[in-house]
């Protein structure tokens, strides 16, 4: 297996991740505890997925034949989201859970 098909993958699922953090407000079966629950837990996923994705691009960048410098001004931004926990806003716009309706 390659390094690319290991971003592939990563990629993927980081994506099936972001559609299911979408489709929460829509899940009618879940409580609001549960909700926030797998809101917080789809995002620490995709926190774990991404520092790999900065590693990874960084290695096939590399191995490409650009330079250090040019492949971490290339994930700048990617480096800066390792750094800073993912939040509802990154999905949504500036929707966070203390928008959402109380419990009944």
């Amino acid at each position: 297996m390659t390094t690319e098909w290991f971003i592939d993958h990563l990629e993927e699922l980081d994506a099936h991740v972001a559609r299911l953090l979408d489709s929460i407000p829509d899940t009618e079966a879940f409580d609001d505890e549960t909700r926030a629950r797998t809101r917080r837990r789809l995002r620490e996923i995709r926190a774990q997925i991404n520092p790999l994705l900065v590693v990874l691009h960084s290695r096939v960048d590399t191995d490409d034949g650009h330079s250090r410098a040019t492949t971490n001004d290339s994930h700048s931004c990617a480096a800066t989201d390792e750094r800073r926990p993912h939040t509802d806003s990154d999905d949504r716009g500036s929707h966070t859970e203390s928008d959402d309706p109380p419990p009944e």
